[in-house]
């Protein structure tokens, strides 16, 4: 059985039958690097089948308990995803669906819009990444299990130069998830996403801006 909701570590399952004709069963907790590989496979068939991107169709190496801080190293075929001991960052399907996310937007975009010292591209980044991993899990509160709780619900955030591309983030991830309530998953889902293939690209726009 396995549970890809928020917060739980799904365990495995596995039967057969031996030359005996005995059937023999066997179930074990996973442990976090399993729990990575599940949720990011999760995460990308379903970008996979529900929008046909299969541009992620490349080895991704994940590092469980390596370096200070969960973060990405994004290269354009081989993106790294690193987990930290302490906080349990690999077990939560919301911190692996946000910072896969983090790695499509960067593929499609063909580098990172949070370059730069302009606020809107970070936001949108962190924003967007928010809300896909909130509405695969059907919660509007990331990352509650490792102390994040950014919530993307009814939250009253106004957007503000001055403040950090996770705190602005809320305010794109917010309106994101009210028209989620709206009009519905699936349709939000593909506004959402084919908004980051639109051309010229919100970052293109923003550097002419500038």
């Amino acid at each position: 059985m396995q549970d890809i909701s928020n917060n739980n570590v799904f365990t495995h399952s596995y039967s057969f039958v031996s030359s005996s004709s005995r059937l023999h069963d066997y179930q074990w907790p996973a442990g976090d690097a399993s729990n990575v590989r599940y949720h990011a496979s999760f995460v990308h068939d379903y970008y996979k089948n529900t929008f046909s991107y299969a541009a992620m169709d490349y080895r991704m190496v994940a590092k469980v308990g390596s370096g200070p801080q969960h973060q990405r190293t994004r290269r354009r075929h081989q993106p790294l995803l690193r987990f930290p001991g302490g906080a349990y960052w690999a077990r939560s399907s919301d911190v692996v669906y946000h910072e896969y996310t983090h790695d499509t937007i960067y593929h499609i975009y063909g580098g990172w819009i949070g370059n730069g010292a302009n606020a809107q591209g970070p936001a949108m980044d962190e924003g967007l990444s928010d809300y896909f991993a909130c509405t695969l899990n059907n919660d509007p509160i990331l990352g509650e299990d490792v102390g994040v709780s950014r919530n993307l619900d009814n939250n009253t955030y106004v957007w503000d130069p001055s403040q950090e591309a996770h705190w602005n983030g809320q305010v794109i991830g917010g309106a994101c998830w009210d028209v989620r309530q709206a009009v519905g998953t699936a349709i939000t889902d593909n506004l959402v996403f084919r908004a980051l293939q639109v051309s010229p690209k919100a970052e293109e726009l923003l550097r002419v801006r500038r």
